[in-house]
């Protein structure tokens, strides 16, 4: 019975351990910090989401006009293409807010190569017997 539970209150510290080696791995470590808690997270849903998507739908399904680059899309943010009904956001951002967005955004699509099937690979499924 001692055995018993030792074994369980060692496996409950451990796991209690475990969690609280989870929720610090974020201090110092931006990349591991859940986008949704970020400023940019919020600017982007305020500022970007009513055109692009609030999961960034419209940026994922589609061919890039004017770059897919950090330096693209800060200069897209910040400077916008009027004439493709993107507004310009110099006045709203500073330029630090304007990379975090691009970070964000970049952050958010960078798992669309997964889904980018034009360049795949043909594989034929033929098997020997």
């Amino acid at each position: 019975m001692t055995k018993l539970l030792t074994f369980l209150l060692s496996f409950t510290m451990l796991g209690m351990a475990c969690s609280e080696m989870k929720n610090t791995s974020k201090i110092g470590n931006s990349n591991a910090a859940p986008l949704e808690d970020t400023a940019a997270a919020a600017n982007y849903k305020s500022y970007c989401a009513s055109c692009h998507g609030e999961k960034m739908d419209a940026f994922v399904d589609r061919k890039w006009k004017h770059g897919k680059t950090k330096a693209d899309l800060f200069k897209a943010i910040k400077y916008g293409y009027p004439e493709g009904g993107m507004p310009d956001y110099a006045a709203t951002f500073k330029d630090e807010e304007v990379y975090a967005l691009a970070d964000y955004i970049l952050n958010g699509i960078k798992n669309r190569e997964r889904y980018d099937f034009e360049k795949a690979a043909v594989k034929e499924n033929f098997f020997a017997s």
